[in-house]
């Protein structure tokens, strides 16, 4: 009969346990889910150079280590602090048990606001060592480069180069010191004459060439005070004769001697070249 009892027990607590187990098996199966949380706040992240940003590890206490693939373009601290360095790509990681989390990461160079507040549709061009913003749709051309000295063409990309267009040229060279505008404007005045453009004019081919309206003065931009020049010419060849246009704006930053030379030959350019050159003046910028 004590026998029957605990079979009988036996039975029962079999039973039971058949009842609870579902109970138990879910929570073992919540516990297993639970874990398998871990992620990265951000599996892509886009910087700008010189921005950063915290990426975190959820859904664990253990350590995280962290380590970048490209430390040129991006680095990540010990607290997952991910600091961009240049322009390119990096995959940030975080070593979690053994286990590994990975975050895309993109750097950009960042807009210039010079570029989307022009009041034209605008790019951001290299000239030696200055960046300018001129129209999107112009292309630019290196004329002669000499070390660090250069002069660059800007045109519209529809222009005929054939024959000739409106256009600006940027000149960029280098000097011994830093003059004050007193000094520059003394000494540009006295190199910037008449003649001086009438011979300058000549040699590059116009033929006889009649210099006319030739005048000077001081013209304000963002980064200070230009010498002004301005004049007409009038030339004629064995082949052609024509007149032309031509403002010069000389403006020194710090121990560069930056020339912008509008040449206006009456084509229709659009933007205007005159709209384009003066925002190009206040637009420049020296590289760091």
């Amino acid at each position: 009969m004590k026998h029957l009892k605990r079979i009988y027990k036996f039975i029962a607590m079999v039973m039971i346990l058949s009842i609870v187990s579902p109970f138990v098996l879910s929570n073992t199966k919540d516990t297993v889910a639970y874990a398998a949380t871990i992620k990265l706040t951000k599996t892509s992240l886009t910087l700008d150079v010189g921005k950063t940003y915290t990426l975190k590890v959820s859904g664990t206490k253990s350590k995280v280590t962290w380590s970048s693939s490209n430390k040129a373009v991006a680095t990540v601290s010990t607290t997952g602090k991910v600091t961009a360095k240049k322009e390119g790509t990096a995959t940030v990681t975080a070593l979690v048990s053994k286990k590994k989390y990975t975050c895309k990461v993109t750097v950009k160079k960042p807009v210039n606001p010079l570029v989307t507040n022009a009041p034209f549709a605008a790019q951001e061009g290299s000239i030696g060592k200055i960046n300018v913003v001129f129209p999107k749709d112009w292309n630019s051309s290196v004329l002669v480069q000499q070390g660090n000295n250069i002069m660059v063409m800007l045109y519209p990309s529809t222009a005929d180069m054939t024959v000739g267009t409106s256009n600006i040229t940027i000149s960029v060279q280098e000097t011994a010191t830093a003059p004050t505008y007193d000094v520059a404007k003394e000494y540009l005045a006295s190199v910037i004459t008449s003649d001086f453009i009438t011979s300058q004019l000549s040699a590059s081919g116009l033929g006889d060439v009649v210099v006319s309206g030739f005048t000077t003065s001081d013209y304000e931009t963002k980064n200070g005070t230009a010498f002004k020049t301005e004049y007409k010419a009038d030339y004629k060849t064995a082949d052609q004769e024509g007149a032309l246009k031509q403002v010069i704006y000389d403006l020194f930053i710090n121990n560069y001697l930056v020339e912008v030379t509008i040449t206006d030959i009456a084509d229709n350019v659009t933007p205007d070249i005159y709209q384009a050159t003066q925002y190009l003046l206040d637009s420049i910028q020296l590289k760091k």
